[in-house]
């Protein structure tokens, strides 16, 4: 007797669900995985913004900040402070530098002969 009370205690512990209660679960599972495809999603958007700006200010700034800005072609042995007392001979060229690094996006110092920067005008 003792065999069959434990059986009937594993039975009304397990659960056992309906077929409206396995829709609900398969419905909640499918929100979820949709739910976490959306937030990958978003998170390698957000992780690809700052490439688009950066190609963005490498082709051409926006319009209204375009009005103070000259392009400039890198020529061979030039370097920023070259280019910097170029566009503004009066101006302190680790200012200028400093601009033409945030405007281009730039990583470091370092250009290549042939690249295409946005000077400020002087």
């Amino acid at each position: 007797m003792g065999l069959a009370v434990s059986r009937q205690a594993q039975r009304a512990a397990s659960v056992r669900l309906t077929r409206r209660g396995r829709i609900v679960v398969r419905g909640l599972l499918t929100v979820a995985v949709l739910l976490a495809a959306v937030l990958l999603w978003l998170a390698a958007a957000a992780r690809a913004q700052p490439a688009r700006a950066q190609a963005a200010s490498a082709g051409s700034p926006p319009g209204a900040v375009h009005r103070n800005l000259t392009p400039v072609v890198v020529h061979p042995g030039e370097s920023l402070w070259s280019i910097a007392l170029r566009a503004q001979p009066s101006a302190d060229p680790r200012i200028v530098v400093q601009q033409i690094i945030e405007l281009n996006a730039l990583s470091g110092t370092g250009i290549e002969p042939g690249e295409r920067l946005w000077v400020p005008r002087g």
